[in-house]
């Protein structure tokens, strides 16, 4: 019973350390097409910075992750 007792309290704890980093620090992104070749590929898996440009603006030569103005669900990679 003390083990189960033990994975729930740190199955909360990690949840609760995960969940706010995962949706306001670092997010996963999957390069859709071919446009940003030949740094990304089709398929790359990379992790996203989303609290760096809360402090500073973005500079030409950066890369950067918005969200498509038409559609909030559509993602895109772009060089500034």
């Amino acid at each position: 019973m003390k083990l189960l007792k033990d994975l729930l309290i740190i199955s909360v704890v990690a949840l609760l350390i995960v969940l706010p980093v995962r949706m306001y620090i670092f997010q996963p992104f999957l390069v859709n097409g071919d446009s940003m070749k030949p740094n990304f590929s089709h398929g790359d898996y990379l992790i996203v910075d989303e609290i760096s440009y809360r402090f500073a603006s973005p500079e030409r030569g950066d890369v950067i992750v918005f969200k498509f103005p038409g559609d909030p669900n559509q993602k895109y990679i772009k060089r500034i």
